[in-house]
């Protein structure tokens, strides 16, 4: 898209990167991140190695959609380090 990122459009990106096993969304935020405007997806995924997750759905100041995910894989809560990890998400300037 060459417009600024909308729920709708950030929803079917985050849509268009679930497999088979979709989780239920708990919630989206609209949130802002290196001063670029993104929205936050809360989810629930399901089956024996589900858990909670959180999808990043994120436009460039170049346009490009980005998504980053990470997610619990059969507990309850996402592990720290992934959390971290997840954080250092950062847009590169030239």
């Amino acid at each position: 898209p060459t417009k600024p990122l909308l729920r709708n459009n950030a929803a079917a990106m985050a849509d268009a990167t679930y497999g088979a096993d979709s989780p239920t969304v708990l919630s989206i935020e609209e949130i802002t991140w290196q001063e670029q405007t993104g929205f936050l997806f809360r989810e629930d995924w399901p089956g024996e190695g589900g858990g909670p997750g959180k999808t990043l759905v994120i436009q460039g100041s170049d346009y490009w959609l980005y998504a980053v995910r990470v997610r619990a894989t059969g507990g309850e809560v996402i592990p720290t380090l992934l959390d971290q990890v997840w954080e250092t998400f950062a847009f590169v300037t030239e």
